[in-house]
């Protein structure tokens, strides 16, 4: 898939037009990717786990994937020192 053909996807699908092209290059420099979620038991001790979020890392910039129960998909942010800890809060609080 081209650059061009993955940034008309992530567009049509709620994608925000001025991050799509810069998260379809960073996703082909992809170094690691993380997934936070809270993991808990169940009373017949069935391990359970929440939506949590995921951060992609590229050479240059972070993305956080949260999920939208919305529209039932993903949003697509610039991670921040204060979006992380305000996800991981939500976690938490749960």
């Amino acid at each position: 898939m081209s650059i061009q053909e993955g940034k008309t996807m992530l567009i049509e699908n709620g994608f925000n037009s001025l991050y799509a092209e810069n998260f379809i290059i960073d996703l082909k420099t992809t170094q690691s990717i993380y997934t936070i979620m809270r993991l808990d038991t169940t009373e017949k001790n069935e391990v359970i786990s929440d939506n949590g979020f995921f951060v992609i890392e590229s050479p240059n910039t972070q993305w956080l994937l949260t999920r939208n129960i919305i529209n039932d998909s993903f949003d697509i942010t610039y991670l921040t020192k204060k979006l992380f800890e305000n996800e991981l809060a939500k976690l938490i609080k749960d």
